[in-house]
């Protein structure tokens, strides 16, 4: 047990008025020892309960936390008596959530987003093309090759139509075709 006060320090601690404090002993919220005095700890949790949710947003810290930090909090480790702040940093969240959303909408409509859907299918026709550019070059070069017997000419060859191949790719991705 913490040490005992008198209502009226614990009053000026807490920066409540006596009155307010006296009224919560007499009404048997605060519990007293026999000379009246309250126990800080008990009378601290018992004014969280009590306290008026839109007043303690005033006191809440300047640190903000991200919005990824206040979903992942699991309820049940929330000290008792904080339902009050753990609204208004849930409401503080989805106001963050929210203006992302709109920053988001308003860069894609300015041209600075792209949808992720576009760019798997872009990537995807990409990749189709040079894979079917890269297996349509055997039959091509086939013929040539039958007639070479130096390897550093094959290796030269190869690596010229291979090159030559994935240019004509390039190109085609560029133009959009």
């Amino acid at each position: 047990m913490a040490e005992l006060i008198t209502q009226a320090e614990y009053a000026r601690r807490r920066d409540v008025s006596r009155q307010y404090i006296h009224r919560l002993v007499t009404q048997g919220k605060i519990p007293t020892d026999e000379l009246k005095r309250i126990d800080p700890d008990v009378a601290d949790a018992v004014l969280a309960q009590l306290s008026d949710p839109a007043r303690r947003l005033n006191e809440m810290p300047e640190e903000t936390e991200s919005a990824a930090e206040i979903y992942d909090q699991d309820p049940a480790t929330e000290p008792a008596g904080s339902g009050h702040a753990s609204f208004a940093k849930f409401r503080s969240a989805r106001e963050a959530y929210q203006a992302k959303l709109a920053q988001m909408d308003y860069e894609e409509r300015a041209g600075k987003l792209v949808r992720k859907e576009e760019i798997d299918r872009e990537a995807f026709e990409a990749a189709r093309l040079i894979r079917d550019r890269l297996l349509s070059l055997p039959q091509e070069l086939a013929g040539t090759l039958v007639s070479m017997t130096d390897e550093k000419e094959i290796i030269q060859y190869l690596r010229a139509k291979i090159r030559d191949a994935l240019m004509d790719v390039s190109n085609d991705v560029s133009l959009g075709a």
